[in-house]
């Protein structure tokens, strides 16, 4: 299997440390079913990153709640989406508008079926 660098740092979340190669991503992507998550460690990489301002796309709001907790001064909120049309709601009421924007930029040039 063939894979590009990602465009963007990714964080892997067995020892926060950042995946910059597409080999080392594949690699770890399959790793990761037998690693344990150390979200921790990742939080650590995010403030030694100088990270200000975290978006959770999941329903459950779970890391965002770790995030308030560990990075008291990082401001962060969790978006729910299900559909296209939630997509479009949510990015407007978002207070970091330009972020969720972006966010829905990628996933509608990806071609990310949002209807499901």
């Amino acid at each position: 299997m063939q894979t590009a660098d990602p465009n963007r740092p990714l964080l892997s979340n067995a020892d926060g440390s950042v995946v910059t190669s597409g080999a080392e991503m594949l690699g770890r992507l399959v790793a990761q079913v037998t690693l344990p998550v150390r979200w921790d460690l990742c939080m650590d990489t995010l403030a030694r990153a100088g990270v200000t301002t975290t978006i959770e796309l999941a329903p459950g709001g779970a890391l965002t709640g770790l995030v308030k907790r560990q990075l008291k001064d990082v401001v962060t909120t969790p978006i729910a989406i299900k559909t296209r049309r939630t997509w479009t709601r949510q990015w407007r009421r978002c207070p970091y508008e330009r972020a969720c924007e972006r966010v829905v930029q990628r996933r509608a040039s990806a071609n990310v079926d949002t209807e499901r």
